[in-house]
């Protein structure tokens, strides 16, 4: 895959994040109240006018690329839950150039990526329950 870091991907984003994200994005001076949003459990980037917290709209680069959440890394292979697969985001300008190998490559740890998302929201569902 080539990314030609046009920033197309940190537009109206719906990145979920996971504890280790958090953590990472945390431990470089960020708070989490600043770059999330919760919903059902789940978190989720946050955006501030149309874009990712973490672009600069003037350059459209990423902030923290070197760090970016794990969702970020593989986009633009998405997992579809709707047909239980991965995929390519057409909405990514470079979506042409990922391969067949490398969706097939990363397809198992998104897989167990969103495992874990969803675990980690049962377990916050639980606390607000209790």
């Amino acid at each position: 895959m080539q990314c030609k870091r046009c920033g197309q991907c940190c537009l109206n984003t719906e990145m979920l994040l996971s504890e280790d994200d958090i953590k990472r994005l945390e431990s470089l001076g960020y708070s989490r109240k600043e770059f999330t949003v919760e919903k059902q459990g789940f978190i989720f980037l946050k955006n501030i006018n149309g874009h990712c917290f973490f672009l600069n709209p003037e350059t459209m680069k990423c902030k923290i690329y070197d760090h970016r959440p794990t969702g970020c890394k593989f986009y633009p292979i998405i997992y579809s839950i709707r047909e239980k697969t991965c995929l390519v985001d057409e909405d990514c300008p470079m979506s042409h150039t990922v391969t067949g190998n490398e969706i097939k490559k990363h397809c198992k740890e998104i897989e167990i990526f969103i495992k874990k998302l969803i675990e980690e929201a049962k377990s916050r569902r639980k606390l607000l329950r209790s």
